[in-house]
């Protein structure tokens, strides 16, 4: 992919949004900033055990400001802001053969109104705009909310993770991803200003 229309979509995809929530919340979605990294660490602070291993496969995954600032700065970093408090991070991050993942880890008390798939559908988007033709999510597999979210962009491969593993591996086609709609007409609106 050239670097113009490269530029283009990473642009396309950062700008700006206000999602509305189906509980009348509303939340504004940005690229993320080497700046937050506070934010995400209170943000970590206030999620649940369970919240963090379904992201991460561990429980109490490692703080340091370090692996929080690498958080930010992936290929694609969205996050989601209710007034001055980050409640959601989004990635998208380049793996081998044309493929990239796609993670999201969205605040205990933001789950279940539609923010995850919000973020979701905006990064898999982005995935297709920028020519990836693969997109992995690490899902825990009893990780039920999760993978009901990912049906929501499409349907997906399931490749378990290696023996013992409490891993998942959801593989979704740009066959899938070609059928995405554009985010803002899905629940997004761009923010002014």
């Amino acid at each position: 992919m050239d670097a113009t229309r490269r530029g283009s979509a990473l642009v396309w995809a950062t700008r700006p949004r206000s999602v509305d929530l189906r509980d009348n919340r509303v939340v504004t979605v940005r690229a993320a900033r080497t700046s937050d990294v506070d934010a995400l660490a209170l943000m970590h602070g206030r999620c649940a055990p369970d919240t963090l291993y379904g992201r991460y496969q561990n429980a109490a995954p490692p703080v340091s400001r370090t692996w929080q600032r690498r958080l930010l700065s992936t290929e694609l970093a969205l996050v989601a802001f209710d007034r001055k408090r980050l409640v959601a991070l989004a990635n998208l991050s380049p793996r081998d053969g044309g493929s990239a993942e796609l993670s999201v880890l969205v605040e205990d008390a933001f789950q279940g109104v539609g923010l995850g798939r919000a973020l979701a559908r905006q990064v898999a988007a982005t995935a297709r705009l920028l020519g990836y033709r693969r997109l992995v999510v690490m899902v825990v597999r009893s990780a039920l909310a999760a993978r009901n979210l990912l049906a929501t962009i499409g349907p997906a491969v399931v490749v378990d993770g290696a023996d013992g593993d409490p891993v998942a591996v959801l593989q979704l086609g740009m066959d899938v991803l070609g059928g995405l709609p554009d985010p803002d007409a899905v629940g997004t609106r761009q923010v002014a200003g």
